[in-house]
């Protein structure tokens, strides 16, 4: 259990910002916060968590002011909600930044494909994998949708990462039938489709949070319909139609040369 003292930010909605000076965040043993007290004056501190712990919800929950470890923010610093990104490649970051002489499609085939080719070797994408994520948790992104590359091992990887890092994330096999490179694409749709189950299986299988919730989810990755035929297309909706709850990350007409395609 832990209590963090400080200065936090959040938003109550799109347009309106919380600021407090000094708050206490109680964070209880399943992980969850389950207090919040705003505007604290420091002289109040001890009387305002002597009274809240005192009560008989937290005293069912395990909470003492002398077995919670506190954190005090130094001056500057400030608690926020996590950030969530909604869309990351894992495989690209070893490429940020190359290749921006071309457009996508050939950017595709001369930086990216021969970049995500290597993750075949399970070794490396763990450590590659281990990195990205360390770096992402560094932004402040708590929360990420993660794209694969269309290897299942290395994709298993990358959700084991997120969860030994603590990062809630969405891990997706990355689905891609036709119109990769010679050595850069699933060997068929049957094969994709598999791979896919396997993923959902695994990550599905990964242990749970003390709240009894998943930190790691699987998403289902076809990467743009022209990478996709149209028996894959067809047999992820049906797919995605087991596991209603489940989500879907993909890419639209992202530029001229790809809607002309």
């Amino acid at each position: 259990m832990y209590i963090f003292i400080g200065s936090l930010v959040h938003t109550l909605d799109r347009t309106t910002i919380q600021y407090s000076t000094r708050s206490i965040v109680g964070v209880g043993s399943t992980g969850i916060i389950d207090f919040i007290v705003h505007d604290v004056f420091s002289d109040q501190l001890e009387d305002v968590l002597k009274e809240l712990l005192a009560t008989e919800e937290f005293r069912a929950k395990g909470w003492s002011a002398e077995k919670a470890k506190r954190i005090v923010l130094s001056h500057g610093e400030f608690l926020l909600p996590g950030f969530i990104d909604t869309h990351t490649h894992a495989p690209q970051f070893p490429n940020i930044s190359r290749g921006q002489q071309y457009e996508l499609l050939d950017w595709l085939n001369h930086v990216t494909f021969p970049a995500e080719e290597r993750l075949a070797d399970v070794e490396y994408a763990r450590k590659i994998y281990r990195e990205v994520v360390k770096r992402v948790l560094s932004f402040g992104t708590t929360t990420c949708c993660y794209y694969g590359s269309l290897h299942l091992e290395a994709t298993k990887a990358l959700a084991d990462e997120c969860l030994l890092a603590g990062q809630r994330a969405f891990v997706g096999k990355c689905n891609m039938d036709r119109n990769g490179s010679p050595t850069y694409v699933e060997r068929n749709w049957t094969a994709s489709i598999s791979d896919t189950k396997a993923l959902i299986d695994y990550v599905h299988s990964l242990p749970l949070l003390p709240s009894q919730s998943s930190l790691v989810h699987p998403i289902i990755t076809p990467r743009f319909a022209i990478s996709c035929t149209d028996e894959l297309l067809s047999s992820l909706g049906e797919l995605a139609s087991q596991y209603p709850k489940m989500a879907i990350q993909t890419h639209v007409s992202e530029n001229p040369s790809e809607i002309a395609f």
